[in-house]
């Protein structure tokens, strides 16, 4: 994968930030009853490579990965977002009627351990598909809402309320790249595109959490104000980072 010095990728960042959504991003204040400034600053780097399946513009892969750069970026983290390269997906989850879950999510295996051999060190790819489902498959009805889906390095993924998506066994062995995948999907102009930064505190190592002023609630897109971080995802991602940092 060809790379870009950090002035280019920063560069690069500058220009995309402009766009309004992202602006919306740096204004926007902290969700009623957030923890987001009651702790200290996030301290460590990232950097994001943002990626493009068939049929999405540049444009928008960069956007999506500065969008969560500037979210991790309130929470103290240095995050560099290199700029868009392209890749030959368009869809991850298929299957004819019949199909096993493997089968389901087969694309998502191969793609995911293709694209993490691309990163370079240190690097999450940050992938923009039009859809994550294919929209004939078996499970467009079911899934076809879904916005992000990330796999991590040496956990197994989630069900996605589909049983055994993904399989028992991690689809990347640990110590790789970590790959976030997104949907371009329309959303309403209003709202916050929070998607990209919640998958990639999942490419963090973190889960879900029930709480409405929570990165990590689930359906977290439609909020209109910046959510937080608790404590203790705040010292399970400083150790995560700690530990690359030591790898």
């Amino acid at each position: 994968m060809s790379g870009l010095g950090l002035l280019g990728a920063v560069a690069w960042s500058a220009g995309i930030a402009s766009a309004g959504l992202i602006t919306s991003l740096d204004d926007a204040p902290p969700c009623p009853g957030t923890e987001l400034l009651e702790f200290p600053a996030l301290v460590g780097e990232l950097l994001l490579q943002p990626v493009y399946g068939a049929g999405v513009a540049p444009q928008a892969a960069a956007q999506a990965a500065e969008s969560a750069a500037v979210v991790w970026r309130r929470y103290g983290l240095v995050v560099t977002v290199r700029m868009p390269i392209a890749t030959r997906w368009e869809a991850l989850l298929g299957g004819e009627p019949g199909a096993s879950a493997r089968e389901i999510s087969d694309p998502l295996r191969e793609a995911a351990r293709e694209l993490s051999a691309l990163a370079s060190p240190g690097a999450t790819m940050v992938v923009t598909l039009p859809n994550l489902v294919a929209p004939d498959s078996v499970v467009a009805h079911q899934l076809s809402t879904l916005r992000g889906l990330t796999v991590p390095a040496g956990v197994a993924l989630p069900t996605l309320g589909l049983a055994a998506v993904g399989g028992a066994e991690p689809i990347l062995p640990a110590g790789v790249a970590p790959v976030v995948f997104l949907a371009d999907l329309p959303q309403h102009p209003r709202d916050l595109p929070l998607t990209p930064a919640h998958e990639l505190g999942h490419a963090l190592g973190l889960a879900h959490r029930d709480n409405a002023s929570a990165l990590m609630r689930p359906g977290v897109d439609g909020q209109r104000c910046l959510p937080g971080l608790s404590l203790d995802e705040r010292r399970s991602i400083q150790r995560t980072l700690e530990a690359r940092g030591a790898g």
